[in-house]
C-alpha cells in the first residue's frame, strides 16, 4: 500500500525532495544533541579516582551531575530546525505565486482550505515530528544516564529537576 501525499503538497513541489529535507534536518539536530554524550562521559570519569596499577575507584561521597545540566542546550538543534520547518509555510504560500501563479487555481477550487491544507500540512506534520524525536531522545539519554551513573551518586529527584517540579 502506498501512501497519496500529494494532498498534502502544493502541486509542483517534489515531495521526495521535502521529506528528504526533512530527514537531514533530524539528522543534524540529532547529532548536535550527542554532545549530551561527551558531557555525560566527563562527568562519569570525574566520579572516579586512578590508583598506581591502574584501577579507577569511585571517590568516597562524590555526586553525579544533574541529568538536566547535562542536557542542557544539546536539544536546541531540535527547535532550530522546528523553526526552520515553520518557514516551509511561507515558502509554500510563495510557491503559489511563482511561475504559472497557480493561486489563481487554489482560490477557484470549491474546497475552500485546500490552500491552507496543501500549504501548512506538512510543515506542522514536521514540527510534531521534530518535537516528537527530542522527546524519544530525551529519553533515551536519560536512561543511558541512569544506566552509567553508580546509583550511589546520582542524587533523587533527577527527573524532577528536568521538569522544574
Amino acid at each position: 500500500m502506498k501512501l497519496d501525499l500529494s494532498r498534502y503538497f502544493p502541486v509542483g513541489i517534489e515531495r521526495r525532495r521535502e521529506l528528504r529535507r526533512l530527514l537531514y534536518a533530524a539528522l543534524a539536530a540529532l547529532l548536535y544533541s550527542m554532545g549530551f554524550l561527551v558531557r555525560l562521559a566527563g562527568a562519569h570519569g570525574e566520579l572516579y579516582t586512578e590508583l598506581r596499577d591502574g584501577t579507577r575507584v569511585l571517590i568516597k561521597g562524590a555526586v553525579a551531575e544533574d541529568f538536566a545540566r547535562l542536557l542542557r542546550g544539546s536539544m536546541i538543534g531540535f527547535w532550530v530546525m522546528a523553526g526552520a520547518a515553520l518557514l516551509w509555510a511561507s515558502y509554500f504560500y510563495g510557491y503559489h505565486y511563482q511561475g504559472s501563479r497557480s493561486i489563481y487555481l487554489m482560490r477557484r477550487l470549491p474546497q475552500r482550505g485546500e490552500l491552507h491544507r496543501r500549504c501548512l500540512a506538512f510543515p506542522i506534520f514536521s514540527v510534531l515530528a521534530l518535537l516528537l524525536l527530542m522527546a524519544l531522545t530525551t529519553a533515551a539519554y536519560f536512561l543511558i544516564y541512569m544506566s552509567v551513573m553508580p546509583a550511589e551518586c546520582v542524587r533523587p529527584g533527577q527527573l524532577g529537576r528536568l521538569f522544574g517540579f
